[in-house]
């Protein structure tokens, strides 16, 4: 019994139905193509909106309601916001200030366009052209449901406005902050000082570090709530060699320090 053998252009199956198939998707695929309805177009959509230029001017002090952008000294990356996911992390991607990056500050309890002060309870809005919505930026106490890649205070953002979303700024010198407490944030305080951002109701800084975030940009770096204290021991040596007083050594280090960038 010899085995039955088919001519190569023989067609066995369904291959009509597969045919008008693969033609119905190529037209499909053509029509959202044109009409900018691919998943490609929906994604460079959404990019596009998060790298929408804006405008960071530099005032005589700071503001209540004023837009501002901060950058991290350990990372070099700006504080940034992570719409799909409502996380935020610090970029190093852009050194533009976009909407993304920029923030709307605000107090409840002064009015707008008063100057603001360390140690004043403020708000952290994101910008109007980010998110339909204002958001804003929240933490809370680590938990079995919360907390960041590096099992730390995750930070994120909120939609409302209460005790997780309190903070305030306050001087990078121990020795000064109680003395400061009430002065208003001078110009040159925001263009050449470095401030610790606390978290009021946890009592802990915002902080950055080389963990990685995945966003839709890339890889770029976690922001947390932590503490990261320089050595005690050390710094009461340093002190003591420079002939200064010892009596507080628990400085932050560069990880929660941060730094207002200004349009040039």
């Amino acid at each position: 019994m010899t085995n039955r053998q088919y001519n190569f252009k023989c067609r066995m199956g369904n291959w009509q139905e597969d045919l008008n198939t693969s033609i119905v998707t190529e037209e499909k695929f053509q029509r959202l193509q044109a009409n900018k309805g691919l998943l490609s177009d929906k994604r460079e959509e959404v990019l596009l909106k998060q790298r929408f230029p804006v405008s960071v001017p530099l005032e005589d002090c700071l503001k209540n309601g004023a837009v501002i952008s901060l950058r991290n000294r350990k990372t070099g990356g700006r504080l940034s916001c992570f719409p799909s996911k409502l996380q935020v992390c610090t970029s190093i991607l852009t050194d533009d200030p976009i909407c993304r990056n920029a923030f709307i500050i605000k107090c409840n309890t002064k009015e707008v366009d008063e100057p603001l002060c360390y140690g004043d309870r403020i708000f952290f809005e994101t910008h109007p052209k980010l998110l339909d919505q204002p958001h804003f930026l929240r933490s809370e106490r680590v938990s079995l449901v919360s907390r960041s890649k590096s099992n730390q205070q995750l930070v994120s953002l909120s939609l409302s406005q209460d005790q997780s979303t309190l903070w305030k700024f306050e001087q990078m010198q121990p020795n000064n902050r109680m003395l400061s407490e009430g002065s208003v944030l001078t110009a040159d305080d925001l263009n050449s000082c470095f401030f610790i951002i606390r978290h009021v109701a946890t009592n802990l800084p915002l902080a950055s570090h080389f963990v990685d975030a995945i966003t839709d940009f890339g890889i770029e770096y976690e922001t947390t709530c932590h503490a990261y204290y320089i050595q005690g021991q050390k710094r009461i040596c340093e002190r003591s060699q420079r002939g200064e007083l010892t009596g507080l050594t628990r400085e932050e280090m560069e990880e929660n320090h941060w730094q207002f960038v200004w349009n040039s």
